[in-house]
């Protein structure tokens, strides 16, 4: 069996040094050129062979998770741990 690999990304801060952007939705979720600033590291991850990330949300976690979902979109395994 092939070794899997397994990403993680930090995404429970509150993005306070991007205010105001940030106030409303965290900085992850924060959209550029159109896409949030989350799906760049997955998508990157991904290319490197990466099939599962784990996702650690705090503030605001639940819109990370509500744009992600499950991973499926992107091509990927998503889980989330609450920090």
């Amino acid at each position: 069996m092939a070794d899997r690999l397994m990403g993680v990304i930090l995404a429970a801060g509150r993005g306070e040094r991007m205010a105001p952007f940030g106030q409303a939705i965290p900085k992850a979720a924060l959209p550029i050129a159109n896409k949030p600033l989350i799906e760049y590291q997955i998508e990157q991850m991904r290319s490197l062979g990466i099939d599962e990330v784990v996702v650690l949300i705090g503030h605001r976690g639940y819109q990370i998770a509500s744009i992600l979902g499950d991973g499926t979109r992107l091509g990927l395994r998503i889980r989330y741990v609450r920090w």
